[in-house]
C-alpha cells in the first residue's frame, strides 16, 4: 500500500455543515468559558456579545463598556467575571450574571490584550501598544504596575529601571500623541504580550525581540529570561491546561 496516496483526513471526524452564525456584530476576538457553555465575543463597535450554547441563542449584549474595538475577552476560572480590553485604552471587569460593568480602568495607551488571573478575579495583566510594557492591574484599587521586560538574555539595569518606571518618558508621550512606534533609547520599539501561568504565581512576557521574560507575580521581579530560537517576534502566549507547556 502506498501510504503517500492516502488522505490524512479520511478517518477524521470533521464538521460538514455550519451549525450556527453569530449575527450580533463583527467579532474581533472570542473566548469560551471554562465549561464551554458560553462564548464571549468582543466586537468592532465596542460591544460584547455572550452566546449561550445550551439555548443556542444570544444571552447578553453589553454596549456600554467600550467606545472602540474590543481587542480581547478573558473569563475567570469560575465564569462569574469577564475582563475585556479595547483600543479606547480601557479595561473593563464585568459581572456576568448581572450583566453589569463592575470596574473600568483607564490606561495610558490602547490595550492589545488582557488576561485575568486564574484564581484572583481582581487581578489582570494587560499588554499595551505604543511601546509600553505590560501592566499588572488590580481592579479594587485601580492600581497599575508596569512589568519589567527583558529584550536580551542579560538585561541592563537601565532597561529594568525604564521598564519599572510608573510614568512614561517624554519620548513615550510624544510617540503616543503621534500614534507611532518609534525607537526609544536606541533599542527600537517594544511590542510585548503577557499571560499568567496556570497557578497565577508567574507572568510570562513575550517581546518582539524574541525573548520570554518570567516574572514573579507578587514581587514583579524577573526570575528568568528565555531566548526563542531564531529570535522571532512573539505575537501571543498560551499555556496548556496543566501548565506544563507554554
Amino acid at each position: 500500500m502506498n501510504t503517500g496516496l492516502l488522505d490524512p483526513f479520511q478517518n477524521t471526524d470533521m464538521p460538514e455543515i455550519i451549525e450556527e452564525f453569530l449575527d450580533d456584530g463583527v467579532a474581533k476576538c472570542i473566548a469560551f468559558n471554562r465549561r464551554g457553555s458560553l462564548l464571549a465575543a468582543g466586537c468592532a463597535d465596542g460591544s460584547i456579545v455572550i452566546w449561550d450554547f445550551d439555548t443556542r441563542g444570544t444571552s447578553r449584549i453589553w454596549r456600554n463598556g467600550h467606545r472602540d474595538a474590543v481587542t480581547s475577552v478573558s473569563w475567570t476560572k469560575d465564569g462569574h467575571y469577564l475582563v475585556s480590553s479595547s483600543m479606547d485604552s480601557t479595561v473593563v471587569q464585568w459581572k456576568v450574571l448581572e450583566g453589569e460593568a463592575v470596574c473600568t480602568v483607564k490606561l495610558s495607551a490602547p490595550a492589545v490584550s488582557a488576561r485575568v488571573h486564574p484564581y484572583d478575579a481582581d487581578v489582570c495583566v494587560v499588554s499595551l501598544a505604543n511601546s509600553l510594557p505590560p501592566h499588572l492591574i488590580r481592579f479594587s484599587s485601580k492600581r497599575q504596575h508596569p512589568l519589567p521586560v527583558a529584550t536580551s538574555l542579560e538585561p541592563s539595569p537601565d532597561t529594568l529601571q525604564q521598564a519599572n518606571s510608573a510614568e512614561p518618558t517624554t519620548s513615550d508621550k510624544a510617540e503616543k500623541e503621534k500614534g507611532t512606534r518609534s525607537s526609544r533609547s536606541g533599542t527600537g520599539s517594544l511590542l510585548a504580550v503577557a499571560t499568567f501561568s496556570r497557578r497565577g504565581d508567574l507572568v510570562y512576557v513575550g517581546s518582539n525581540k524574541g525573548t520570554i521574560t518570567v516574572i514573579d507575580t507578587a514581587s514583579c521581579a524577573i526570575l528568568d529570561v528565555v531566548k526563542v530560537a531564531g529570535g522571532s517576534a512573539i505575537k501571543g502566549l498560551v499555556c496548556n491546561r496543566t501548565g506544563t507547556h507554554l
